[in-house]
């Protein structure tokens, strides 16, 4: 794991800021950064739906079992051949045998729908759920780590505070008596030039025990004895003008260490903030893998729904043929899209802040803010040290338009600029979803496709050019790309060139397509493997369907 030392200084280093991570489509990591609680939400919805599908499932099994069971129980017991003979003895006897047939029927369809349909379900949601579970204990993580940082920078913001007030006083009080601003600031500049020889000779005597053996509080403490000792022997008003201005000059000398702690302090909260917002970006990506492996198995499991009750019951295939249009038109793309632009903030881009954004923009602190009656974090402190002017006007010297200004392009993993402009517009906003009708020929429709909907979700204004730029990201993509990210920083290896071409490669191949459909297919496709319950394809479900017709 690199450390925060090795991540800052990649961070700055000159050589890593031409080299950004983009990706060209709309996506979790990218798009909802800030808007993590209504990933959460959406994310607790689409398990509770599950749940609910699950629950209506095993009571339809449970249903059918129990007809077939009573069907075939009345059946058994019923001895209304027996008695009679002839035709009436042989029609008699075909209802019973009918009654057995329709018993096996309800009981084969039991058991597809419980094998093929509730079981794939049922352990997706198990998983799901207990994933989801994890991702919302360490998001509470990460909030809680940005959060110890920030309470630490606050602690130094108040020690310096407190001291710039007493310096401030102190200051005025020495020009009260008279003394000349140049004369303070002379020894506060002779006191910080002593204060840099200390720091350069430190290291030595770190490294020698003999130097570091002296105890510094006793010699502090005897130090102090002694010119108490002297002022009290030698009172007199010039004693005592000359205590004052170098009293002033030493509040100003502990001021600015102070403010220099501060400063460290600011860059942790900065280092802090980008570590957090990389790790959230990896938990979006697993967000959007969740929603995406729900809704496709989803669609999937029921497309199998509709072939065996379409199969088996087709007295009542009228009414599962309305249903299979509504599933075919099911498209977990053009859903994660919609849900992305609803979401996302309009008035706040990623690739457009900067690192300092995240540590004083409130849309990408609000979500720290604990309680509404939390403080927010002080802004950083002026990079510039402290001057006299700022004792003598009481104004504490922070840094309105400094701080960390490197892009979070540099940084995080974005959209390309490309494809923004087209996000923010409204056409594709306001278009509806045309969903297919059943046509005239009911029974052409028994065998039901259960591949990825072919049917376009956009208005036939929208080209396809746009479409394909506006289509979401694979979460195994975001998850490639933030990986890809984190390697190029840490490690510095200069692939610029290569990566960008490969970038323009990969966002120009679906514009060669020649529909919108075989790029949403070829995404479905590079991430099947992820997906157990896609596996069945359509050969598997028209081979149960001829069964269960034949049964």
């Amino acid at each position: 794991m690199t450390s925060v030392a090795s991540m800052s200084a990649a961070l700055h280093d000159p050589s890593m800021v031409t080299r950004c991570i983009s990706i060209p489509h709309l996506s979790f990591a990218t798009d909802l950064l800030f808007s993590v609680d209504a990933v959460k939400t959406n994310c607790s919805h689409g398990l509770t739906t599950q749940n609910q599908l699950l629950s209506l499932l095993k009571s339809r099994v449970a249903l059918e079992k129990q007809y077939a069971s009573d069907l075939a129980r009345i059946a058994q017991q019923s001895q209304i051949d027996e008695l009679e003979h002839g035709t009436m003895r042989e029609a008699l006897g075909t209802l019973r045998a009918q009654y057995v047939n329709t018993s096996v029927q309800h009981r084969v369809l039991a058991k597809n729908l419980e094998e093929d349909v509730l079981k794939p379900i049922e352990a997706l949601y198990t998983y799901n759920y207990q994933k989801a579970q994890n991702l919302s204990k360490l998001v509470y993580n990460i909030k809680k780590q940005a959060k110890a940082q920030e309470n630490l920078y606050k602690k130094d913001y108040g020690v310096f505070e407190k001291q710039f007030r007493d310096a401030a006083v102190t200051f005025a009080a020495a020009m009260d008596a008279g003394f000349s601003s140049t004369i303070i600031e002379n020894q506060y500049h002779h006191q910080l030039m002593q204060l840099h020889t200390e720091e350069d000779a430190q290291g030595t005597r770190y490294d020698d025990p003999s130097l570091s053996s002296t105890d510094p509080r006793g010699k502090s403490a005897f130090n102090n004895n002694s010119q108490k000792l002297v002022n009290w022997l030698l009172a007199s008003d010039q004693q005592r003008k000359d205590n004052m201005c170098a009293n002033t000059a030493k509040a100003l000398k502990t001021t600015e260490l102070s403010r220099r702690r501060c400063q460290r302090s600011w860059q942790a909260v900065e280092q802090s903030r980008i570590d957090m917002c990389r790790t959230l970006q990896s938990v979006l990506t697993e967000y959007q893998q969740i929603a995406e492996h729900r809704i496709s198995n989803l669609a999937t499991n029921l497309r199998k729904h509709v072939v065996f009750e379409s199969s088996a019951l087709a007295n009542e295939q009228y009414d599962w043929q309305m249903i299979a249009g509504k599933i075919e038109n099911v498209d977990f793309e053009g859903d994660i899209r919609e849900f992305i632009l609803l979401h996302r903030s309009a008035a706040y881009d990623v690739s457009s802040m900067t690192v300092r954004d995240l540590c004083v923009n409130s849309l990408a602190t609000s979500f720290l803010i604990t309680s509404p009656t939390a403080t927010p974090c002080p802004r950083p402190l002026r990079k510039k040290q402290l001057e006299i002017a700022d004792l003598a006007v009481r104004k504490i010297p922070f840094d309105y338009e400094g701080g960390n200004h490197v892009s979070l392009i540099d940084v995080l993993v974005t959209r390309t600029p490309a494809t923004s402009a087209i996000a923010e517009g409204n056409d594709h906003a306001n278009e509806k979803v045309h969903p297919v009708e059943p046509g005239s020929n009911h029974f052409g429709q028994l065998q039901i496709d259960c591949r990825p909907s072919s049917s376009s979700l956009f208005h036939p204004a929208a080209s396809d050019e746009d479409v394909t730029n506006l289509r979401v990201a694979l979460a195994q993509d975001v998850a490639h790309a933030i990986t890809r990210a984190y390697e190029l920083r840490v490690t510095g290896v200069s692939t610029h060139g290569s990566f960008k071409e490969h970038a323009c490669a990969s966002a120009e191949q679906p514009e060669n397509n020649s529909s919108t459909e075989s790029s949403l297919s070829s995404s479905s496709s590079s991430d099947g493997s992820s997906i157990s319950a896609q596996s069945n394809d359509i050969e598997d479900e028209e081979g149960t369907a001829d069964a269960v017709s034949c049964r």
